[in-house]
């Protein structure tokens, strides 16, 4: 995956071609059934209590980590362009959904029998994208993205 870093836009890009056709990678995104396989840095899991896509609906999963704490993530979904563009904001909970305000943007286009993938993380301060660089927001989205194709293997 190559990761570039946009500061003016406060911004972490991550762009990788996957094997795999977009209708199925956007279905990754969008499925529950299959979210929950891949989502997460190596060795955490993810349960996915709500997944409403469409414009003001929610995501909300827990994540739980191999040290046997979780948390729990809520988003908005704000765009969406079936099969090729998924945009959400994101926090920790939906009682406060200012804790660590970001937006991630996904998207997808054909590319050499395959998926470009494209995801880019904007963050709401200057602060927090610091603090997202230094905690490897990116890192932790590479891992989960060869979780991905990893899981893709096995269908």
């Amino acid at each position: 995956m190559q990761i570039t870093e946009d500061s003016a836009a406060r911004a972490l890009i991550a762009t990788r071609i996957l094997n795999a056709p977009r209708e199925l990678v956007y279905q990754m995104f969008t499925d529950p059934g299959h979210i929950d396989k891949w989502y997460g840095p190596k060795g955490c899991t993810t349960q996915t209590s709500v997944m409403d896509v469409e414009i003001g609906g929610k995501w909300i999963y827990t994540m739980n980590m191999p040290n046997g704490n979780s948390f729990d993530a809520f988003h908005i979904f704000t765009e969406i362009i079936d099969g090729k563009r998924l945009v959400f904001d994101s926090a920790r909970s939906e009682s406060d959904p200012d804790e660590q305000w970001f937006t991630t943007e996904v998207d997808l286009k054909d590319a050499d029998g395959g998926t470009e993938i494209s995801i880019t993380m904007s963050y709401k301060s200057d602060a927090m994208f610091e603090q997202a660089k230094q905690y490897g927001a990116m890192r932790g989205y590479t891992a989960a993205i060869e979780k991905m194709v990893e899981y893709i293997s096995t269908l």
